[in-house]
């Protein structure tokens, strides 16, 4: 604030005279050159010290992940053909998946369109179950190895 104020008032201390005036040209004195080159840099140096205004940024960065979300809902409402996994006699059941809300029931082994969204979740859904059983299908060997050596 305070280097703001000294450039006003070296601004309004400053008088060029013009010895010599036409439409196109003025003839200054080099120490009124100098001064008002000294008042153009701190003015630049005053420039780069404010804080830059980001709102304008911010709105068109907002915008483009606003487009982003939208061809992604677009992508994930998609009509996929899928065929839901069979799984075991217990489990021949419909599939049924709620998202935000909306529920979506898949019927096991019979082609159906659904939405890329759900097949994905069913998908991600027996890729969890599996690992899990590989779990503790490991840990079920760990204990019988303890067993077998007496450690248990």
């Amino acid at each position: 604030m305070a280097t703001t104020k000294k450039a006003a008032e070296t601004a309004e201390n400053t008088e060029v005279s013009a010895a010599e005036t036409t439409a196109d040209t003025v003839t200054i004195e080099k120490s009124q050159l100098d001064k008002l080159l000294g008042m153009y840099d701190e003015l630049q140096e005053i420039k780069k010290s404010m804080p830059i205004d980001r709102k304008a940024e911010k709105i068109k960065q907002d915008k483009e992940l606003a487009k982003l979300i939208e061809k992604a809902n677009k992508e994930s409402e998609e009509l996929v053909e899928y065929i839901a996994p069979t799984g075991s006699m217990k489990s021949n059941k419909n599939i049924e998946v709620n998202i935000n809300g909306v529920q979506y029931t898949v019927p096991r082994g019979v082609k159906t369109n659904i939405p890329r969204k759900v097949a994905e979740i069913i998908d991600n859904s027996i890729k969890q179950a599996e690992f899990a059983q590989g779990v503790q299908d490991k840990a079920a060997e760990i204990a019988q190895q303890a067993i077998a050596e007496g450690r248990i």
